[in-house]
């Protein structure tokens, strides 16, 4: 083979290698752009999914008045400490829909029940 012919196929060679990549390079940028898509549109699925569970859990601030009533109520009449208003509290947490039931060391009528 002469000199000029085999410059000619390895050309030729380099050529397709350099389309093969181009081709594979190509793919993977439309590829990875259609996952970004399909996880940007699943994310705001999600988003839309928890908006009215977040809404569900903002609760209205009387229940805040009515718990602030239990605790004092237990307390007065039940003649109940506040650590055991606390514990109470606790067991009765998601009857009454709160979050979490306030500890015992955070014993204060006012401090006992925080807020939402």
């Amino acid at each position: 083979m002469s000199q000029q012919s085999k410059l000619r196929q390895s050309r030729q060679q380099w050529k397709q290698k350099a389309k093969e990549r181009a081709d594979q390079n190509r793919y993977l940028r439309k590829e990875l752009e259609r996952l970004r898509h399909e996880r940007d549109r699943a994310k705001q699925a999600l988003k839309e999914a928890n908006k009215p569970l977040r809404q569900k859990e903002a609760r209205p601030t009387h229940l805040k008045t009515h718990r602030v009533w239990l605790t004092l109520t237990l307390f007065a009449r039940a003649h109940l400490s506040f650590r055991a208003v606390s514990r109470v509290l606790h067991v009765l947490a998601d009857w009454l829909g709160i979050g979490q039931a306030p500890c015992p060391k955070r014993s204060s009528c006012f401090r006992a029940l925080p807020g939402p």
